[in-house]
C-alpha cells in the first residue's frame, strides 16, 4: 500500500487512514464498518493492516477497534456493466424501491384481473400488497447473499507449529531460499458431506459461504508440512525476478472405522513467478 507518492502526493490510502485516526481521537468507537463492494476487499485488508500497525506504534488505539469490512456483490446495470459513480448514472435508493414497488404493481395488477371470477382487490388494496412485495424483494435480494461469519466451533483451531528459514547468497548473481514448516493442531477445511469427511471431523457444520448446501465445514486434528524453495534473481537495483516451488500436505491423525479407498492426505503444488519492483 503506497500512503504519500514520492512527489508528495496522497491517495485514498492516506485519506482512508486520516480518518481512521479521526474517528479514533474524536468519537472512540469499538467497531468501524465499511461497506463497500467485495473489488474493494484487497484495499480494506491491506488499509486495516497498515492502521493497526501505525497505531500500535502511535498509541495502542489498534487494540480497542474493530475494523470490518461488510463486503457486498458488484451493483450492475441493465446492461449488465458494473455501477460507476464517477461516471454518473447510478440508481439512488428512493428511485430503486419505487422502481421495485412499480413492478410489484404491475404483476399484482395483472394477476388480480386475469382471475375468472374477475378482480377482487380494491385500488388501495394492490397498493398496500404491491409496496409489500416491492420492498420486501428488495430486502430479501440484500440479504440473501451468504456470508460466513466464523461462529462455529469448527473455526475455533488450535496448533502448534515450527519454521525453518535457509537463504544462500550467490552473490551479484541473486539469493536460493529455503523454506520448511510444520504443524500439528487442529485443520480447518470444506467439502461434501461425505462418510469419510464426517467420520475424521471433531466438529462439522453447514458452510453457508456456498450456495445449494452440498458443503460442510469442518475441523479435524492432523498435522500439515509446508515447503517452499526459490530463487530471486536481482536485475537492478530496484527490481528482481523471484521463482518459487511450494508444496503442501495435510494429513489427518483420526481415521474411519470403515475401508476409504485410499490415503487420506491432501496435496497442492504450488508454483510462483514474480516480478519485484521497489518504488
Amino acid at each position: 500500500m503506497i500512503v504519500q507518492k514520492r512527489d508528495g502526493a496522497f491517495l485514498y490510502s492516506t485519506s482512508d487512514l486520516a480518518t481512521i485516526a479521526y474517528r479514533m481521537e474524536t468519537w472512540q468507537p469499538d467497531v468501524i464498518l465499511y461497506l463497500v463492494g467485495t473489488p474493494q476487499s484487497l484495499h480494506f485488508e491491506q488499509l486495516f493492516d497498515v492502521a493497526r500497525r501505525w497505531g500500535r506504534v502511535t498509541g495502542a488505539w489498534s487494540e480497542q477497534v474493530r475494523l470490518v469490512h461488510v463486503a457486498f456483490g458488484s451493483v450492475l446495470g441493465e446492461d449488465g456493466k458494473i455501477f460507476r459513480t464517477r461516471a454518473g448514472g447510478t440508481v439512488d435508493l428512493a428511485s430503486l424501491l419505487d422502481g421495485a414497488v412499480a413492478k410489484a404493481l404491475e404483476i399484482v395488477t395483472a394477476n388480480d384481473e386475469g382471475k375468472p371470477g374477475g378482480a377482487e382487490l380494491s385500488a388501495e388494496e394492490r397498493r398496500r400488497v404491491a409496496e409489500a412485495v416491492g420492498i420486501g424483494a428488495i430486502k430479501y435480494a440484500d440479504l440473501s447473499h451468504n456470508r460466513r461469519y466464523g461462529k462455529s466451533a469448527v473455526f475455533q483451531t488450535v496448533e502448534n507449529a515450527g519454521r525453518l528459514n535457509l537463504d544462500y547468497s550467490l552473490g551479484k548473481d541473486g539469493t536460493l531460499y529455503l523454506s520448511g514448516e510444520y504443524r500439528r493442531g487442529d485443520i480447518f477445511s470444506s467439502g461434501f458431506a461425505s462418510l469419510t469427511n464426517i467420520a475424521i471431523a471433531d466438529v462439522a457444520t453447514r458452510d453457508d459461504a456456498f450456495d445449494g448446501g452440498e458443503f460442510f465445514a469442518y475441523r479435524f486434528d492432523g498435522r500439515t508440512v509446508l515447503g517452499t524453495f526459490g530463487y530471486n534473481r536481482p536485475l537492478g537495483a530496484r527490481d528482481a525476478i523471484d521463482f518459487s516451488i511450494r508444496r503442501v500436505q495435510s494429513t489427518p491423525s483420526n481415521r474411519p472405522d470403515f475401508d476409504e479407498g485410499g490415503r487420506l492426505r491432501y496435496i497442492v503444488n504450488q508454483y510462483s513467478l514474480l516480478y519485484l519492483l521497489r518504488f
